[in-house]
Protein backbone atom coordinates (compact mmCIF):
# COMPACT_ATOMS: atom_id res chain seq x y z
CA UNK A 1 0.00 0.00 0.00
CA UNK A 2 2.37 2.88 1.00
CA UNK A 3 4.98 1.56 -1.82
CA UNK A 4 2.51 1.87 -4.11
CA UNK A 5 1.28 5.82 -3.09
CA UNK A 6 5.47 6.26 -2.92
CA UNK A 7 5.58 5.01 -6.90
CA UNK A 8 2.61 7.13 -7.88
CA UNK A 9 3.76 10.57 -6.12
CA UNK A 10 7.37 10.44 -5.50
CA UNK A 11 10.44 10.30 -8.48
CA UNK A 12 13.98 8.57 -8.29
CA UNK A 13 16.15 10.59 -6.06
CA UNK A 14 13.41 13.31 -4.81
CA UNK A 15 13.13 13.50 -1.09
CA UNK A 16 9.98 11.73 0.87
CA UNK A 17 9.42 13.47 4.11
CA UNK A 18 7.39 11.23 6.59
CA UNK A 19 5.53 14.48 7.86
CA UNK A 20 4.25 14.96 4.28
CA UNK A 21 2.88 11.61 3.29
CA UNK A 22 -0.73 11.52 4.39
CA UNK A 23 -2.01 7.75 4.72
CA UNK A 24 -5.26 6.53 6.47
CA UNK A 25 -3.10 5.45 9.71
CA UNK A 26 -0.59 6.75 12.65
CA UNK A 27 2.33 7.82 13.01
CA UNK A 28 3.63 4.86 14.62
CA UNK A 29 2.45 2.74 11.80
CA UNK A 30 3.30 5.14 9.20
CA UNK A 31 7.15 4.88 10.16
CA UNK A 32 7.01 1.09 10.54
CA UNK A 33 5.77 0.85 7.50
CA UNK A 34 8.41 2.82 6.09
CA UNK A 35 11.08 0.65 8.17
CA UNK A 36 9.99 -2.13 6.60
CA UNK A 37 10.55 -0.69 2.92
CA UNK A 38 13.98 0.09 3.78
CA UNK A 39 15.21 -3.37 5.36
CA UNK A 40 13.67 -4.81 2.15
CA UNK A 41 15.80 -2.15 0.13
CA UNK A 42 12.70 -0.75 -1.89
CA UNK A 43 13.56 2.32 -0.12
CA UNK A 44 16.19 3.87 1.21
CA UNK A 45 16.78 6.39 4.28
CA UNK A 46 18.74 9.83 4.34
CA UNK A 47 18.61 10.85 7.83
CA UNK A 48 15.79 10.67 10.17
CA UNK A 49 12.09 11.04 9.08
CA UNK A 50 13.33 11.54 5.49
CA UNK A 51 13.88 8.57 2.80
CA UNK A 52 13.91 8.93 -0.87
CA UNK A 53 13.10 5.80 -3.80
CA UNK A 54 16.78 4.99 -5.20
CA UNK A 55 17.79 5.59 -8.36
CA UNK A 56 19.49 2.41 -10.13
CA UNK A 57 22.79 2.59 -11.40
CA UNK A 58 25.37 0.66 -12.95
CA UNK A 59 27.15 0.69 -9.51
CA UNK A 60 26.61 -1.74 -6.79
CA UNK A 61 24.86 0.99 -4.41
CA UNK A 62 23.12 3.17 -6.48
CA UNK A 63 23.14 6.83 -7.01
CA UNK A 64 23.30 8.38 -3.36
CA UNK A 65 20.25 11.75 -2.78
CA UNK A 66 22.41 14.61 -2.26
CA UNK A 67 21.87 16.97 1.26
CA UNK A 68 21.89 19.84 -1.66
CA UNK A 69 18.67 18.11 -2.97
CA UNK A 70 16.93 17.56 0.49
CA UNK A 71 17.87 21.16 1.82
CA UNK A 72 16.10 22.72 -2.03
CA UNK A 73 13.38 20.32 -0.70
CA UNK A 74 13.11 21.22 2.93
CA UNK A 75 13.66 25.00 2.05
CA UNK A 76 12.97 26.57 -0.86
CA UNK A 77 10.14 24.29 -2.89
CA UNK A 78 6.52 23.67 -1.09
CA UNK A 79 4.91 25.84 1.54
CA UNK A 80 8.39 27.09 3.03
CA UNK A 81 9.66 30.50 1.56
CA UNK A 82 13.46 30.35 0.96
CA UNK A 83 16.10 31.39 -0.91
CA UNK A 84 19.57 30.87 -1.92
CA UNK A 85 21.75 34.35 -1.20
CA UNK A 86 25.30 35.78 -0.61
CA UNK A 87 28.04 33.49 -2.42
CA UNK A 88 25.86 30.47 -3.47
CA UNK A 89 23.30 32.51 -5.25
CA UNK A 90 26.12 34.57 -7.15
CA UNK A 91 27.32 31.25 -8.46
CA UNK A 92 24.34 30.60 -9.55
CA UNK A 93 24.19 33.93 -11.45
CA UNK A 94 27.20 32.99 -13.04
CA UNK A 95 28.91 35.69 -11.70
CA UNK A 96 31.25 34.13 -9.31
CA UNK A 97 32.96 30.81 -9.65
Amino acid sequence: MLYEYLISNYMTNEPIFIADVSLPVSDVNRRQMFKVLCDKGKIKRFDAGIYYLPKQSRLKGGVPLGADTVARYKYVYGNVDGYYSGYTFANQLGVTT
